[in-house]
Parts: C-alpha cells; sequence; structure tokens
C-alpha cells in the first residue's frame, strides 16, 4: 500500500509539473512575428495555439504520456516522435529528461488540409521555439523510408494520433521501418488511435464534421501490429469527451474528469497501446 501512495503521488507531482509545461507551449507559441507568414499558414498557427487551449485535450496527452511512463517509456533513454507534428509532444517527453527526436513527413498526402511548404515553414517555426525552451530535443524533416536512422539504435518509439493518418499503403511499411530502428525488445508507444465504434466519430460523420477514414477494431490493430513483428502488451480504450470547442468544455473541464472511472464503456473515442518489438 505505501508503494502504491508514492507512484501517486509521484503521478501527481508530474501531473502537475507536465500541465505546467503544457501551458507552457501555448505561450511559447504565441511568441511569434506575424508579419513573416501568408494568411494561410497564420490560420495554421492560430489552430494549433487554439488546440493547446482546451484543458480536456491537454489533460488527457499528460494521461497518455503518464501511462506510457509507467508501462516502459521511464525506461527508455533514445526516444522518436514519429509524426511529431508541431512538436508540442516532443518536448513534453523531453521535460522528463528524456533525449528524444521529432521526425516530421514533409512531402504530401492524401487530405491534406494546408500545402507541404505552409506546414514546413509553421512547424519549423514552432521547433525552433521549443528547441531553444529544452535540452535533448531536436527535430528533422523526412520525405521518404527508410529513416535515417541506425538499426536497432532507438529505445522507444512513439506515434501519436499518426497511425490513423497513414495511407494504407504504406503502413506496413512504416511500422516495419519502426521495428528496424528498435532496439531489442524495444517498445513501441501508440496513443489517440480512434476506435472503429467511437461515438465521436459517428457523430462526426452524421453532422459533416472532420472524421478519420482509418478506424480499428482491437482485433484488426493487434492482427496488424503482429504481422509486422510486434506484440501488444497493454491496450486500453480512453476519450469518452470531446476536447473542443474551448469555451463549453473548459467549462466543463472538473465534469471531464469522471473519465478515467468510464473506460469500460464500448463507445470510447481512442485506443491507447504499449507495443514490443518480437
Amino acid at each position: 500500500m505505501k508503494e502504491k501512495g508514492r507512484k501517486l503521488i509521484c503521478d501527481i507531482s508530474k501531473y502537475t509539473f507536465l500541465f505546467e509545461k503544457a501551458s507552457r507551449v501555448r505561450d511559447i507559441f504565441e511568441t511569434k512575428d506575424e508579419f513573416k507568414y501568408k494568411e494561410s499558414e497564420l490560420r495554421l498557427i492560430h489552430g494549433i495555439i487554439e488546440v493547446l487551449g482546451s484543458k480536456t485535450y491537454i489533460s488527457s496527452n499528460i494521461d497518455d504520456l503518464l501511462w506510457f511512463w509507467r508501462f516502459g517509456l521511464s525506461k527508455c533513454n533514445k526516444v522518436v516522435d514519429f509524426g511529431c507534428g508541431s512538436g508540442y509532444f516532443s518536448y513534453l517527453v523531453s521535460c522528463l529528461g528524456k533525449q528524444v527526436t521529432g521526425y516530421e513527413y514533409s512531402d504530401k498526402w492524401v487530405g491534406q488540409d494546408y500545402s507541404s511548404s505552409e506546414y514546413n515553414n509553421v512547424f519549423t517555426h514552432f521547433h525552433s521555439l521549443l528547441v531553444s525552451n529544452v535540452k535533448d530535443l531536436k527535430f528533422k524533416f523526412y520525405n521518404s523510408l527508410p529513416l535515417r536512422i541506425e538499426h536497432g539504435s532507438v529505445d522507444g518509439v512513439i506515434m501519436y494520433a499518426v497511425l490513423e493518418h497513414l495511407d494504407r499503403s504504406v503502413l506496413e511499411l512504416t511500422l516495419k521501418d519502426l521495428k528496424r530502428i528498435l532496439r531489442k525488445n524495444g517498445l513501441l508507444f501508440i496513443g489517440k488511435l480512434p476506435r472503429k465504434y467511437s461515438y465521436q466519430e459517428w457523430l462526426s460523420r452524421l453532422i459533416g464534421l472532420k472524421s478519420h477514414e482509418n478506424l480499428f477494431t482491437k482485433r484488426q490493430i493487434v492482427e496488424l501490429l503482429r504481422r509486422n513483428g510486434f506484440k501488444v502488451i497493454r491496450i486500453e480504450s480512453t476519450g469518452l469527451f470531446f476536447n473542443h470547442p474551448n469555451k463549453l468544455t473548459n467549462f466543463l473541464y472538473t465534469f471531464t474528469k469522471i473519465e478515467k472511472h468510464l473506460r469500460f464503456l464500448p463507445i470510447l473515442h481512442d485506443y491507447r497501446l504499449v507495443v514490443e518489438k518480437l
């Protein structure tokens, strides 16, 4: 019981620390020279900053990160955040004392909202701001596989809100390359992976909002990973409540904390997984 108590205190301490760091990211991203950017790039910048204004969203990110930490990330020293986007999640991992390299795709893909150059300009700017605020963090762009990373040189790989955006034609190729760079028994951490039977996905399609094309059942994701040389160690459903609009979700933030007691429901939005390289 004493050991459980110490772990709980440690988790609460890390949660508070990371929430402060996440809030700081929004402040960092707002210190920008808007005259450098096109109107479309400013829309992207403001959109990212708006997302980081959701307490529910930040809380879910930290909850996922601490879950990863508890089930293996704490033992990973060299980490790759694959599909890092603005670098926000990479930054949080780095704040926990890990050596993190964020990789983001720099070419075209299906369903792009902005051009590749617009993404690159905005993400490069955000990356430079984050790197200047924490040590052992760096970012790289790639436009093809394999990644320029040595075989078996990485302890852990994070795919956070990434797998569902990969075209089916490159899905298995990507997983095989991530397996290649992981050391023996290295870990893959997957978060924010939308479930096939999520009520949020169904409702978004019904009212004409954006939804994901690639949705997974538990059996499908376990089988996909098995085919590509991975074994699922842990899998859990999360994400009962919407993260946006901020005015509403921030007002209801205290209420949404009950989500952790409702993870048995079959309508939750996401899977999170810890997966081991075979």
